[in-house]
């Protein structure tokens, strides 16, 4: 649902394609590490990436160069990472993870007066994320780049949504929109789209944009809570 305010260089948003794994799934699938001492590596790994991946340009990301910058034997690369986009989903799901964490937080600690400034609070609290994330910015505000990663975006939204639709009910009681179509996942789906269109087009997450995401987000929630 959240974006952030960011310049980059629209290559990736152009370059990126969803790529099919049903004929190699286990190259799209990171190892998950056992031991203390390979947990840190993981991590260092996924550090130096997410450093290397602040110009955005996705497609020049290799991970023979990944080695080279962790400083790391190519083999010890491969050990977790069989592809780049192995690691391009365990960097990408690390990001969603601490984006709804963001989320849960901002939830917990904060108490705007009205469920309009809750929606603006959230909406900015990530958005400060993404200004300092620049792996995430290129992994998940171009586009989801594998199926995997891809799903791992649909399904953090959808318990986002879930998250702001118990929110909104709880703390200001505005109507119940269960049901189906998920007005709330449509309301997050519009937002990102929103902001996905203003990267591509202006190669800019402007405070415009993020303005015009909130008016479309408060107003498309208020438009059916009036209907209820």
């Amino acid at each position: 649902m959240f974006c952030a305010i960011v310049r980059l260089p629209i290559g990736h948003v152009k370059q990126a394609t969803v790529h099919p794994v049903k004929d190699k799934p286990s190259e799209y699938l990171p190892r998950r590490p056992v031991q203390a001492r390979s947990k840190a590596k993981v991590r260092h790994m996924l550090e130096v990436a997410d450093e290397m991946l602040r110009d955005g340009h996705l497609d020049e990301f290799s991970l023979p160069r990944l080695a080279t910058a962790a400083n790391l034997p190519k083999a010890t690369v491969y050990q977790f990472f069989p592809s780049k986009f192995a690691l391009f989903n365990a960097l990408g799901e690390s990001h969603l993870a601490k984006v709804e964490s963001l989320i849960l937080r901002g939830v917990d600690t904060a108490s705007p007066a009205d469920w309009e400034s809750a929606i603006r609070f959230l909406i900015h609290e990530v958005a400060n994320y993404y200004v300092n994330e620049h792996g995430a910015r290129a992994l998940l505000l171009g586009g989801s780049i594998t199926p995997q990663l891809y799903a791992a975006q649909e399904s953090t939204l959808q318990r986002i949504a879930d998250v702001i639709r118990d929110l909104l009910r709880k703390e200001y009681g505005v109507p119940d929109l269960s049901g189906q179509p998920d007005i709330y996942l449509l309301n997050c789906e519009i937002v990102r789209s929103i902001f996905a269109v203003g990267e591509y087009t202006q190669n800019a997450i402007t405070p415009e944009i993020i303005e015009e995401a909130c008016r479309a987000s408060i107003g498309y929630l208020r438009m059916h809570f009036s209907e209820h």
